[in-house]
């Protein structure tokens, strides 16, 4: 019975490209309500049947829920209890076998980080890197690693100065090795990015559990979510299950991989099939991280900028390449269509010669970029930005903000956006990109944000 309800609700489709506000609000509601129903059907039913040898097998679909550009603090804890719910006997279980208390007082913090994402290059392991450097690197930090098998020599050598690195995929594995009180805290980069830590995370598997934004959402599981004052407002603790710890600091020592590589960046618009003389408006995301109210701003960009090229990735998933683009035929105008073009996902060389010969970067929306954005002001592309009112869409907000730049790239009306990114494609402003790149230069390894990670967990702690 359970198997195909949930079945059912994993099933439930997430193109937020083909939705507007008002359109995800309802669809949300509909999830809502679908996991209602199942909860009282479980309630009704005196005869539950609970499937605990599956729970481990389980997606929980919580991923997506990121990318509405909403606040989805509640339908996540919904999530997590109707889990709680079916598989109780389990986890009642398993945390009675590993009792998350701290046995004794240690000389040392014991901490682990834990995600998939650490075992290969990847934006999670960007953002997260400094930090475990750092605080592995102290004498009062004992800091453990539990991740996917890592590929690569290069990658496995930034985790020296950890204790133990433990390449695991199987989730009782993963289970035996959090549990039991052995950490005092489990560090999650990336909650609910994937099955793995979703289910990880219904356990009560150490003292303290803590999220921050590698998938910049809330976990409905975690006790503390790691930001910065520079990307929250006043009512973002709204957004959160967790509560919200905001730093002073970016809360992001990012590594500055340029600093040691001077590669020149050659390819050309030839390269790329763009014509010599358009205006290049460029955005690398993933389709699902885009609503219906961006294909407004591509339609309207290609309406008043006649030179205008948008260029856009593909996803390299065929459905979700078609479905996309058959989706932009009945969005864009006719007339327009033929100035969209595609590329196949790009390398990271590619990528940053893309960057390189295009006049301004359209930021998707609702979701937006941190990586991205970093990576164009390394070159001096101006990102242009509608911060929502959710923390994945205000990382390019708040580095601008801690420029002092918010006010000349950032807006609040989708008019003066395009305007905006009209009049920098047309002008090519080389002094702006000097600036750009002159003032983020502060974003990169910011120390302050490593250190004040380790005075926030010898307080805590």
């Amino acid at each position: 019975m359970y198997e195909k309800l949930i079945n059912n609700l994993i099933k439930i489709p997430h193109c937020t490209f083909a939705m507007n506000y008002a359109e995800r609000i309802s669809y949300l509601n509909r999830i809502k309500n679908y996991i209602l129903e199942i909860k009282e059907k479980i309630n009704k039913n005196s005869k539950v049947i609970d499937p605990d040898d599956k729970l481990l097998n389980y997606n929980i679909p919580v991923f997506m829920l990121a990318y509405y550009g909403v606040n989805v603090r509640d339908i996540i804890q919904e999530y997590n209890s109707l889990y709680k719910l079916i598989f109780r006997n389990k986890i009642n279980e398993i945390n009675s076998m590993y009792s998350c208390k701290r046995k004794y007082n240690k000389p040392y913090k014991k901490i682990l980080f834990c995600s998939g994402r650490l075992a290969a290059s990847s934006s999670v392991l960007n953002s997260t890197l400094n930090i475990i450097k750092h605080l592995s690197s102290k004498n009062n930090f004992y800091v453990d690693i539990l991740t996917k098998k890592i590929k690569t020599e290069n990658v496995k050598n930034n985790y020296k100065n950890c204790k133990n690195v433990f390449e695991k995929e199987n989730a009782l594995e993963c289970i035996d090795i959090i549990g039991g009180g052995r950490y005092d805290a489990v560090i999650y980069p990336d909650m609910n990015m994937d099955s793995l830590n979703s289910c990880l995370g219904l356990f009560r598997l150490a003292p303290v559990q803590i999220n921050t934004f590698g998938h910049s959402e809330t976990s409905g599981s975690a006790d503390y979510f790691i930001s910065s004052k520079f990307y929250e407002h006043e009512k973002s603790q709204d957004n959160y299950s967790e509560k919200l710890i905001q730093f002073d600091s970016l809360a992001l020592d990012y590594p500055d991989y340029s600093k040691n590589n001077k590669t020149e960046f050659s390819l050309d618009r030839n390269y790329f099939q763009i014509p010599k003389h358009s205006n290049v408006y460029y955005c690398n995301s993933s389709f699902f991280k885009f609503g219906k109210e961006f294909f407004y701003i591509i339609d309207k960009i290609l309406e008043k900028d006649e030179k205008a090229i948008i260029v856009l990735t593909k996803l390299n998933i065929p459905i979700w390449d078609i479905n996309f683009y058959n989706f932009l035929e009945k969005n864009i105008s006719e007339n327009n269509i033929n100035r969209v073009r595609f590329l196949n996902r790009l390398n990271s060389y590619e990528n940053n010669c893309m960057m390189n010969i295009s006049d301004v970067y359209i930021e998707s929306y609702p979701f937006g970029n941190m990586n991205s954005t970093l990576e164009c002001f390394k070159l001096g592309l101006p990102v242009l930005s509608i911060p929502t009112s959710k923390l994945n869409n205000r990382f390019t907000y708040g580095f601008y903000k801690k420029m002092n730049l918010e006010k000349e790239y950032c807006f609040t009306k989708f008019d003066d956006y395009i305007d905006k990114a009209i009049q920098m494609a047309n002008n090519k402003n080389k002094n702006i990109k000097e600036e750009i790149k002159e003032k983020s230069k502060i974003l990169f390894e910011e120390k302050e944000s490593s250190v004040e990670w380790e005075n926030f967990l010898l307080e805590l702690l």
